[in-house]
């Protein structure tokens, strides 16, 4: 399915791939102002180790008299990506407005319609995944993950041996303070020689 946008005067024809907006390559140097149509193919063809599938795929579309031919599309980051490599004079603008559209688009998939359908009442978890929304009703159960609790548990009791060992350190490394204050009382004629629980070479 087909839509139009419209940039600067310019009627843009979208295509509506996995719910989401893509742009053929002649559509886009078309945007960018570029005269030559296959400009936007080329500045792909240097940079193609910069783009992902996310960002640009080669898609078959049946044209009149049922003829199909492979045309590359960019979804809006990697319309915005070409962008970034292009040169023309409207290249900044174009930037801007392909992320305006990305953001209503993120929006619009964030607050799906489908929310609407949840009961009120009681306690429901929602997932999506890829292009479907489940929706399942979890009262009277604990919602905690066993492996992530698990792991948590362990690591209170890994992070509470250490704290024990640090405070048994600290005390040891106070005593052999003060011990080490009254000797230096001793050498400095403060007071006279005493015996000490810590030998002397456990402080030097």
């Amino acid at each position: 399915m087909t839509t139009q946008l419209s940039f600067h005067n310019t009627t843009i024809q979208s295509i509506n791939h996995n719910n989401q907006t893509w742009i053929t390559s002649s559509e886009l140097a078309k945007a960018l102002q570029y005269s030559n149509s296959k400009a936007v193919t080329m500045i792909y063809n240097k940079y193609s180790d910069e783009f992902t599938s996310c960002m640009s795929q080669v898609l078959e579309i049946s044209t009149s008299g049922n003829y199909i031919k492979k045309v590359r599309i960019f979804s809006l980051r990697g319309c915005h990506l070409v962008a970034m490599f292009s040169r023309t004079s409207i290249a900044k603008e174009f930037r801007k407005w392909v992320l305006d559209i990305l953001d209503k688009e993120t929006h619009q998939q964030t607050f799906s319609p489908t929310m609407a359908h949840i009961p009120h009442q009681g306690r429901w978890v929602v997932r999506y995944i890829e292009d479907k929304v489940e929706v399942k009703n979890i009262d009277g159960k604990v919602c905690i993950d066993n492996t992530l609790f698990l792991q948590l548990q362990k690591d209170s009791i890994y992070y509470r041996n250490k704290l024990i060992e640090l405070n048994d350190k600290l005390k040891q490394f106070t005593t052999l303070t003060n011990n080490f204050m009254e000797r230096t009382k001793i050498t400095s004629g403060e007071c006279s020689a005493s015996l000490f629980s810590v030998p002397l070479k456990l402080i030097i």
